[in-house]
């Protein structure tokens, strides 16, 4: 896939389509707020998170020939490391699309299937969940705002990352990143008949 079905992507899915997507998961001003309230706990829990992480995942010789010595390793836990403290940086607009949108597409490229992939946002959340509540131990509702938040996001950046993979397998699937209301609007429509 080149440059431009990326481009093309990134512009099917305008700023209205996607302020729809947040609006659907519910990703509002104060998700944001609250996310920004956890940069300290995810710059303190980077590398600790990270090496959890990678520990994980080069248990599976799937996930482990990625990694072919350890200055890649170290390459890649670095990249990892700034997505991870994105997550908290209260930043979501076109920008943070087009990175996520670029990061499926490169993890299609270079032969890294979905579910492997997709799991890894499980993978995540397991591992960050628990520090978030630590650190709003003595606040519920923050302690359930933050993970509320988080969860969203993470969702959203599933979308995304999706939408970067079909494009790489299917540039003609760029209409699947439409606004709702530009879409057909029965399953029928959509899908021709049989």
């Amino acid at each position: 896939m080149g440059h431009d079905s990326l481009d093309s992507l990134c512009n099917e899915i305008s700023p209205q389509a996607w302020e729809c997507r947040k609006a659907f998961v519910g990703f509002s001003a104060l998700d944001e707020a609250i996310l920004r309230e956890l940069r300290p706990v995810a710059l303190h829990y980077a590398d600790e998170v990270m090496d959890e992480l990678y520990g994980r995942w080069l248990q599976f010789p799937e996930l482990k020939r990625f990694f072919p010595d350890q200055s890649t390793l170290s390459r890649v836990k670095a990249l990892q490391r700034q997505y991870f403290i994105s997550l908290t940086e209260g930043e979501y607009g076109a920008g943070y699309l087009a990175h996520r949108v670029q990061v499926g597409a490169i993890h299609k490229r270079i032969g890294l299937a979905p579910e492997w992939f997709m799991g890894a946002f499980s993978i995540y959340l397991e591992l960050i969940l628990p520090r978030v509540l630590r650190a709003f131990e003595y606040d519920r509702t923050k302690q359930a705002r933050a993970v509320t938040a988080l969860t969203k996001l993470i969702t959203l950046d599933e979308q995304l990352a999706l939408a970067g993979y079909f494009v790489e397998t299917d540039p003609d699937s760029l209409g699947a990143a439409r606004h709702p209301s530009e879409l057909p609007r029965t399953p029928e429509a959509h899908l021709g008949t049989p």
